[in-house]
């Protein structure tokens, strides 16, 4: 009878924390992307630049939209933990180099296209296709960073200057999305 019922509660437990974990599956969160978060003072300073070096070094506009992509990645992530740990500031601070981050990932996008259509080499097919994807990986990055902001929106949703900072970048967010939908 004591297995039966150990069973009976094991079985109980596994499946409450089971369905737990299943619904925190359906739930976009970049914070897995947080590297050294902005209150740690020391670090901080030095990750950012060598993550500005990473970009610095990457020359061909495609490459260098890639990497600024995970850097934005990054940042949103950090913005997230902020958000968590109640740090307003820092988040609203991440997400403000989160979305300097993918405007420029999106104009070395744009500056690799033109300069794609303007060559006639033989390949430029080839390359197109590489920047079809990068462009995918920032329209997608930028669908997947809507929801993570609404998100983060309502952790900050006590304080009105840090929400309507939030939902200036989830609309940026949307319109470089649909920019970039409506040109293809």
């Amino acid at each position: 009878m004591k297995k039966i019922a150990l069973f009976v509660a094991a079985a109980a437990v596994s499946l409450s924390v089971g369905g737990k974990a299943l619904a925190d599956t359906n739930t976009i969160s970049f914070t897995d992307k947080a590297g050294i978060t902005p209150d740690n003072v020391l670090l901080y300073p030095i990750d950012k630049a060598i993550d500005n070096i990473r970009i610095n070094l990457t020359f061909a506009d495609d490459k260098k939209a890639q990497v600024l992509i995970d850097v934005a990645k990054e940042r949103l992530g950090e913005s997230e933990v902020m958000a968590d740990k109640g740090k307003t500031d820092l988040s609203i601070q991440a997400m403000n180099s989160y979305n300097d981050k993918m405007a420029e990932s999106q104009s070395n996008i744009e500056n690799a296209i033109d300069n794609t259509t303007t060559n006639t080499t033989t390949d430029s097919t080839a390359k197109s296709d590489n920047l079809n994807a990068v462009e995918t990986t920032i329209e997608n990055a930028q669908t997947n960073s809507i929801e993570v902001l609404k998100n983060i929106e309502k952790k900050l949703s006590g304080n009105a200057d840090k929400k309507e900072s939030c939902n200036r970048s989830s609309y940026q967010n949307e319109t470089r999305s649909s920019s970039i939908c409506n040109r293809g």
